[in-house]
């Protein structure tokens, strides 16, 4: 099985704080900056893992516990999207311990195309 890109967003105290996160397959991580690049995947999976998720729900300290699976991802300079309608797929643990598309539980769910807007990850629509 091939290894995929692991994205997620970097809330860690340092010099890399509130970046995105990427990993990629060949076992290099790189943080980006929300506010200099978008980030355009496809071939997503939002993966959660349940058990942490639970227990900062019910006030425990964060941890990483959340993460988009990508079969490709590209690094946009120059920023096309912008949030004024867009959906968002959202992950906030202390709100919901799951990712959410609107009210509806999406872990796991599999989406072809995702963009980040900042800090946030939205559905990109069919072109």
């Amino acid at each position: 099985m091939r290894r995929r890109v692991r994205l997620r967003f970097n809330l860690g105290k340092g010099k890399n704080h509130l970046k995105w996160r990427v990993l990629w397959p060949d076992g290099r991580a790189e943080y980006l900056d929300p506010s200099e690049v978008q980030l355009v995947a496809s071939g997503c999976t939002l993966k959660n893992s349940k058990r942490a998720a639970q227990r900062i729900f019910e006030g425990a300290n964060k941890t990483v516990c959340a993460w988009v699976l990508c079969d490709e991802l590209r690094v946009e300079r120059a920023l096309a999207f912008s949030a004024s309608s867009e959906v968002q797929a959202e992950y906030n643990p202390r709100v919901a311990p799951n990712w959410r598309i609107g009210e509806t539980d999406a872990d796991g769910r599999w989406l072809p195309l995702l963009h980040t807007i900042g800090k946030g990850v939205y559905l990109t629509p069919a072109l």
